[in-house]
């Protein structure tokens, strides 16, 4: 995939992407790193294929000019599909969080003002209630 993106990237025909992939190919035979700011293009000994039988090379004319466009076409739709999805999440988290206020707000109306809280009860309140079932007071 990232050589159809550098075949898009570099604006290459056919010919240009041939070209490509025999010098990307004596590149690594001969151990040098790949400058794409070469005149690799216009030098016509990367028209004859580095490596013999070379899968790339067979199934190019397949592989270029239909998943291309193919690619583009779905990278445009997911693209469009991302940002519609990533709106509705946005209304949805905004949704849920103003439900969830909503409702914490009814709760906290709900509970008396002078009841104290759990933490600030006495433990020693129900110290004697918690005897009562045995007949001790």
């Amino acid at each position: 995939m990232q050589l159809l993106t550098s075949f898009a990237t570099l604006a290459l025909d056919f010919y240009g992407a041939v070209k490509l992939i025999n010098y990307l190919r004596q590149c690594q035979r001969d151990g040098v790193e790949a400058d794409f700011e070469s005149n690799f293009s216009k030098d016509d000994k990367y028209l004859q294929p580095v490596m013999e039988k070379d899968a790339v090379l067979i199934n190019l004319d397949e592989i270029t000019d239909s998943n291309l466009e193919e690619g583009q076409d779905e990278l445009t739709t997911l693209n469009a599909q991302y940002i519609r999805l990533r709106e509705e999440f946005n209304e949805y988290k905004a949704m849920v969080q103003s439900a969830l206020d909503a409702r914490w707000a009814t709760e906290d109306s709900r509970l008396p003002k002078d009841t104290p809280k759990n933490d600030e009860a006495d433990p020693d309140d129900n110290y004697f209630v918690s005897y009562s079932y045995n007949g001790m007071i």
